[in-house]
């Protein structure tokens, strides 16, 4: 989900690593064939695709999101995906979900709560769509946790807190076990992904972050001059060419029941 800032839900290329990513949260919410899964959060669509495809031709998985641009890029996907009539997305905003209490059986929330006012309120509205006693996956990045070994770790972390900044919620990945608590879920338990690569190229996540969303968030909105971001690329690049190039990011997961 992306509101206000582009956080990399749109036009996002889909690596190996966040392949691995996505089905490391399909194992945890482990949907079944024709059951009704809520993806909250769904961007551009490629995990939700992912998900209908778990629940099968006699399931239903509706991806919701506040971007426009995303949904009609996850919709455009939909003409050649043999399960599309099991998909349908739907624009929210960000606060209030159009759905029936307990209409669904299970959720799967990635990225989402940093697009809400409120939080809280906004794990409750999950709660509430979810038939009692199903599965609920909250996934959240902590935008601090971001680690590049680069030959200049003082620029390396001025851009790291600058991202963190720029963020709506760039901490909330942290705070997501006691956000759920104080939700008042039940049955939880936590887990944290860290996707790392230890290559710079494309289509890897840390190359995305660097290339496309630091720039964009940073430099062309004038928090980094420009001047300070080539010189931070050129040293992931001398760090890539040395064979000691590492990045990685944690997303914290919370599962609990409804």
């Amino acid at each position: 989900m992306t509101v206000g800032t582009p956080i990399g839900r749109v036009g996002q290329p889909a690596g190996q690593d966040l392949i691995a990513q996505d089905r490391r949260y399909l194992e945890i919410l482990d949907p079944w064939p024709g059951s009704r899964i809520l993806h909250l959060g769904c961007g551009d669509g490629r995990l939700t695709l992912r998900l209908a495809g778990a629940v099968g031709g006699y399931g239903r998985v509706v991806g919701v999101d506040t971007e426009a641009e995303a949904l009609g890029l996850a919709r455009s996907q939909l003409a050649d995906f043999r399960l599309a009539r099991v998909v349908n997305y739907v624009r929210f905003d960000g606060q209030h979900l159009p759905f029936r209490a307990g209409g669904f059986e299970a959720a799967l929330v990635t990225e989402s709560l940093a697009s809400s006012p409120d939080p809280l309120d906004l794990i409750a509205e999950v709660r509430r769509v979810v038939a009692r006693g199903r599965r609920l996956v909250f996934v959240q990045t902590d935008w601090e946790t971001a680690i590049y070994n680069t030959a200049d770790e003082g620029l390396t972390r001025r851009v790291v807190q600058a991202l963190r900044e720029a963020l709506p919620g760039g901490t909330l990945g942290r705070q997501l076990f006691g956000l759920a608590r104080r939700a008042g879920l039940a049955d939880m338990w936590t887990d944290v992904y860290v996707l790392y690569n230890t290559e710079f190229r494309e289509p890897l996540y840390g190359h995305f972050l660097a290339t496309k969303l630091v720039k964009e968030l940073l430099v062309d909105d004038g928090s980094l001059p420009a001047s300070d971001y080539e010189a931070w690329v050129e040293s992931l690049r001398r760090t890539a060419e040395s064979g000691e190039y590492f990045f990685s990011i944690n997303r914290y997961v919370c599962v609990a029941t409804a």
